[in-house]
């Protein structure tokens, strides 16, 4: 378990009353009492405490990756929500790089249907080959001639030009060697997409970097329901090639095209019903007769943010208890620069 902490200057319910918000927009739960709060998400726990000087706020995780991106993300937050004048951090362990940050090569790119490519990458993935590892990451792109982030004094990461100048698009760890000395990703192509542009110029042999492992892990459930247009194809693939034999696996996607589907390695319990990516409503009708039909199923869902809203309606609306069933936003409409997995607290 990695661990991190620090101390806010300002009461703890000025702190936790908007932290606790956002998480619940989220989708995730809090466990609230007068004097603590605990957030539990994918990247680890955040523990707010009632401190004779403000709010005392500890971060722990299971792995140094992912407490490197849950701190970096509440760094976030408290300066959005301006609750970071006079934060004092933990001093860091020795060391200027990221913890969650990954140097590799690019073996190859192949275009696999028509709106999808398949991204080879060669380098140390050990960190992505752990069972209790995210099975997403994000893509760094940085501005022209900026070097790579690093640590700065507080241990939270530092980046050239500013974070808001990089652009750090979502991917799902598609498939990894066994001796996680490759990793497979694919990627969405559509026009007006940077990284569609980006594949279009990248070569053999050029060296990326990237964050991760983060986000949701390999679920354990034996009744399994995922729903998803197309930029969930390649989690629910992963999933649907990651569970032991046995594990029932009723899965829709939302795709522009039938040719993009792809084949479970082993198709053995598993279905896989298509339906088209502009028809909301169409992966949402599946998404309310599942809810009727397997009550006692997990249930994973993710789309574009308006549509995750919905699914997360339904889910509440149905029997199934919360701890069940997830929505996730992985892209948004007016922004759709990506189509990538966008939420990852």
């Amino acid at each position: 378990m990695s661990q991190h902490s620090a101390l806010l200057a300002h009461p703890f319910e000025r702190v936790c009353d908007p932290i606790e918000k956002i998480v619940h927009e989220m989708g995730y739960e809090t466990a609230r009492t007068p004097e603590n709060m605990v957030v539990t998400i994918p990247l680890g726990q955040v523990v707010f405490s009632l401190h004779t000087q403000g709010t005392q706020v500890g971060f722990s995780s299971p792995t140094g990756p992912q407490l490197q991106m849950l701190k970096d993300l509440y760094a976030r937050r408290f300066n959005v929500l301006g609750l970071d004048a006079g934060i004092r951090w933990q001093t860091p362990a020795d060391g200027r790089a990221p913890l969650n940050q990954s140097r590799c090569t690019v073996q190859s790119l192949t275009r696999i249907s028509p709106n999808f490519a398949r991204l080879r990458l060669t380098g140390n993935f050990s960190a992505f080959a752990q069972p209790e590892s995210g099975l997403h990451f994000r893509l760094l792109m940085g501005p022209e001639g900026a070097g790579l982030p690093s640590l700065d004094d507080n241990g939270l990461t530092h980046w050239p030009g500013g974070q808001e100048a990089w652009h750090r698009p979502v991917y799902t760890v598609r498939a990894i060697g066994p001796d996680a000395d490759w990793m497979d990703v694919d990627i969405v192509l559509h026009e007006g997409g940077r990284v569609t542009d980006w594949c279009a110029r990248v070569a053999p042999g050029d060296r990326i970097a990237l964050t991760g492992p983060s986000g949701s892990k390999m679920p354990t459930a034996q009744n399994l329901i995922l729903l998803g247009d197309e930029t969930a194809l390649p989690v629910i693939m992963r999933i649907c090639d990651g569970m032991p034999k046995g594990t029932r696996v009723d899965a829709v996607l939302a795709l522009r095209s039938h040719a993009d589907l792809q084949s479970p390695a082993d198709p053995t319990h598993i279905t896989i019903d298509t339906c088209a990516m502009d028809d909301d409503q169409a992966l949402l009708q599946a998404l309310a007769s599942r809810l009727a039909q397997s009550p006692d199923a997990q249930v994973f869902f993710a789309a574009e943010k308006s549509v995750a809203a919905l699914a997360r309606d339904l889910i509440k609306a149905s029997s199934m208890p919360a701890s069940q069933a997830r929505a996730a936003a992985y892209w948004t409409r007016e922004e759709s620069h990506d189509r990538s997995v966008e939420s990852e607290s």
